[in-house]
């Protein structure tokens, strides 16, 4: 089978599929770019515009991986803009808007999209859980903003506070498998990566 790109700057994703990626026994390789930031709400209208654009770079089969998160008791809010809502709200503003409210369930939707020559093809996965009612860690080096307030599904503490292991646990259980296992199913049914 073919090399599979992966779109992407970002080496931790990058790494994280690679590994997976080796145990299916697919070759994948980073083809690093700064990929276009649409205003769309739409996670998967982001996607694509996304692996359209690294197909036209690389002419070869590729894909991305994009999300939005929706907080359920703020209508969804902030969808794909978290690195806006990180930036001018940050954590503890979300916290601030969910007061009073009952509903803090969250959802993330990881998207992947695939692209070659001939097809465009969309993954979903989806995670869950809820918005904490305090800010946890305030050393937040090492996770996103968002990090400090969303508690897993299945969970007791936000994802700031998880040990290395327990982040790697996580995302090996639940990152990994629900957005790549659909995907790699898919290519090895096709043999998709070979159509250039």
């Amino acid at each position: 089978m073919n090399k599979l790109y992966f779109a992407t700057s970002n080496s931790w994703k990058f790494n994280h599929a690679n590994d997976f990626f080796k145990l299916n026994g697919i070759g994948l390789k980073q083809f690093a770019l700064e990929l276009p930031e649409s205003r769309s709400e739409d996670v998967e209208e982001i996607a694509k515009e996304k692996a359209e654009f690294a197909y036209s770079q690389i002419k070869k089969p590729v894909f991305v991986i994009d999300a939005a998160f929706y907080i359920n008791g703020l209508n969804g809010f902030p969808k794909t803009y978290v690195k806006y809502a990180e930036k001018y709200i940050g954590a503890n503003g979300i916290i601030k808007l969910l007061k009073g409210n009952k509903d803090r369930t969250w959802e993330v939707d990881n998207v992947i999209c695939y692209k070659n020559k001939n097809t465009i093809k969309i993954f979903h996965g989806k995670l869950k859980g809820i918005v904490s009612y305090s800010l946890k860690i305030d050393n937040i080096n090492k996770v996103r903003e968002v990090d400090r307030i969303f508690i897993p599904e299945n969970y007791k503490k936000t994802y700031s506070e998880f040990t290395k292991e327990e982040q790697t646990s996580y995302d090996n259980k639940i990152w990994k498998p629900k957005v790549f296992d659909e995907f790699i199913s898919w290519i090895k049914n096709n043999n998709i990566s070979k159509n250039k």
